[in-house]
């Protein structure tokens, strides 16, 4: 779990820079390290009983297409994340941000960049 939470903070940090590593959020550095432990805590406590309960609920027991960002809770890396290459370079890959209830559209760049951060590969697949 400690890599894992490494990475998140990683995540979090880069949510106050731009892609040049440029600040685009002044912030100390305890402001970062504390916005990441609350996130942290709140992903892995709330959030987690939350998902939880929506599987339970919607009677799921796998991880969905749309469902992509969900690999955050994939401590033990036992899940493989692939799509079609062809989303490569497309604009935007819309998925559900952990929740059921809304979408986000996100690069494939952006999504390999969050995948690195949780220590998952994309693998890319001509379908």
């Amino acid at each position: 779990m400690g890599q894992l939470r490494q990475h998140f903070a990683a995540a979090v940090a880069t949510v106050l820079e731009d892609d040049d590593g440029n600040v685009r959020l002044p912030a100390s550095s305890a402001f970062a390290q504390q916005l990441a432990e609350v996130a942290w805590e709140w992903t892995t406590t709330a959030l987690a009983r939350d998902l939880e309960n929506f599987a339970r609920h919607a009677k799921r027991t796998k991880v969905m297409p749309e469902d992509p960002l969900t690999v955050i809770n994939d401590s033990d890396h036992k899940v493989s994340l692939l799509l079609d290459s062809a989303l490569q370079t497309g604009d935007r890959i819309y998925a559900h941000p952990l929740v059921n209830d809304m979408t986000i559209g996100i690069t494939g760049s952006d999504l390999q960049q969050f995948l690195a951060h949780t220590g998952h590969q994309l693998r890319w697949l001509d379908f």
